[in-house]
């Protein structure tokens, strides 16, 4: 019992004694924490100046990270961080709307996840030579971003990183970034080319925009091209949401060998009005054309096996489709809008003014007999 009191005794004493820095502390603007390594980890900025350095010591502690959080929602419109700082958190820098210019140091080697997400005004990022790692979200929604050279040494970038940076004209993917999804460049309606560095063993480009290495795939055709564009030849398929949202391209030529066209390739093209499928072609994928209002004739070559469901949704202008004899699976919603019917009930129902041509006894007949499609015969 002696022995218990006792031990409590020191163990108060030294919980007393040790020093005030292992805990949150406050110098002028900044509220801070000292980690175990002894460097001050910034956890707020609560000043209100607009250009804003980052102290490289507070209190005697030599300033290493910027926080979770830190300069979330603040009003600065530049910020410089010290050469001490090594390690910069998640949301450091989130929804930091008036920010406009940001310079990280080379001792970085990471920008975290959602770090300056939401900074509408950011238009100039310098990043660290050191770089190895952008995450996920890292710049979503910086709309004024125009340009950001990513350094050699970056080998991943995680989703969505520069989703609906809608000023962003031009990228550059290091040879060392092998995974990457598309989706993390949807809504970058002003990118129009897309450069993959020598030595990738993953992807590369082409007429800027993105293809697998051996050129077989085409993955990404960026928003921001505009008017004519020809897929390179040795391309066999269109990947899912390739041209998602190419809203300025007007004809778009298929070379012959594409034999699959993925789901929502064509997504919302509005300004397409001109395409060609070649006969190579086998498979349509889901919501491959939906939206695609400017296209009013589709001929589907004789190869083409399937078409799936809303395959061409919603192309209001389309007044014309041929289907082949060939064509055994046609999914639900394949040629139809929504619209009011004639009861006066809104829903999905053929497109208006479309009429499909068919070959007599055919998988296509009896799709359009069941979907109230009109059809009629070819010559």
């Amino acid at each position: 019992m002696k022995t218990g009191w006792k031990a409590a005794v020191i163990l108060t004493v030294c919980l007393l004694l040790l020093p005030a820095a292992a805990g949150a502390a406050t110098s002028g603007d900044w509220a801070y924490a000292v980690g175990k390594d002894g460097g001050a980890v910034i956890s707020r900025y609560g000043g209100r100046d607009a250009e804003v350095t980052v102290p490289a010591e507070l209190d005697g502690y030599p300033v290493t990270g910027i926080g979770t959080g830190a300069f979330s929602m603040c009003g600065a419109v530049s910020v410089a961080i010290p050469d001490s700082v090594t390690e910069i958190r998640k949301e450091a820098f989130a929804d930091c709307w008036s920010l406009e210019r940001v310079v990280i140091p080379d001792s970085v080697t990471e920008i975290p996840d959602r770090a300056f997400a939401g900074c509408a005004a950011l238009a100039e990022v310098r990043l660290p030579a050191n770089l190895t790692r952008i995450g996920a979200e890292a710049f979503a929604e910086c709309y004024a971003l125009t340009a950001l050279d990513i350094p050699s040494g970056v080998t991943a970038i995680g989703d969505n990183a520069f989703v609906r940076c809608r000023a962003l004209t031009r990228l550059t993917i290091p040879a060392g970034v092998t995974a990457l999804k598309i989706t993390g460049f949807f809504g970058c309606s002003a990118l129009s080319g897309i450069t993959v560095a020598e030595g990738n063993p993953a992807f590369r480009s082409a007429d800027g925009a993105l293809l697998s290495a051996d050129g077989t795939r085409l993955l990404l055709c960026p928003a921001g091209k505009t008017g004519a564009f020809a897929v390179p030849a040795g391309v066999t398929a269109i990947g899912d949401a390739a041209f998602y949202g190419c809203a300025g391209l007007t004809e778009v030529t298929l070379p012959d060998g594409v034999a699959v066209i993925g789901a929502d390739a064509f997504h919302d093209c509005g300004g397409l009005t001109a395409l060609t499928l070649p006969a190579s072609l086998t498979a349509i994928g889901e919501a491959a054309f939906y939206g695609c209002a400017g296209l009013t004739e589709i001929m589907i070559p004789d190869r083409v096996e399937s078409i799936g469901r809303f395959a061409f949704g919603e192309c209001l202008a389309l007044s014309r489709v041929t289907l082949p004899a060939g064509v055994t699976a046609i999914g639900p919603f394949a040629f139809t809008a929504y619209t009011e019917s004639a009861g006066g009930r809104p829903g999905y129902g053929p497109i208006p003014g479309l009429t499909v041509t068919v070959v007599p006894g055919s998988d296509a007949e009896r799709y359009c007999a069941e979907n109230e499609l009109p059809f009629g015969y070819g010559e």
